[in-house]
């Protein structure tokens, strides 16, 4: 959002901070709606990571879970990181 936004700024001006205001009504929303009833789910079951909340909900005695999350965290971290 930094070097993206300063150069949206300056191509397209003034009109860039409508981006602004929905990155903040979106994070705004995701804290209010999502992360704060995840919390909620993620203390009931002892859970510190999305992998350990996945595997403790779904009773996964085999860790495909944490498969799962691990490729799709690698997969997607070194697509970010080659972008």
């Amino acid at each position: 959002m930094l070097l993206g936004l300063t150069g949206m700024g300056y191509l397209v001006g003034f009109h860039a901070l409508w981006v602004v205001l929905g990155e903040f009504l979106g994070v705004l929303f995701a804290w209010k709606y999502v992360a704060r009833p995840f919390k909620e789910y993620t203390d009931r079951y002892d859970s510190i990571t999305v992998p350990d909340y996945l595997e403790a909900r779904f009773h996964d005695g085999g860790h495909m879970m944490r498969v799962i999350s691990a490729v799709i965290i690698l997969s997607m971290v070194t697509a970010y990181t080659a972008a």
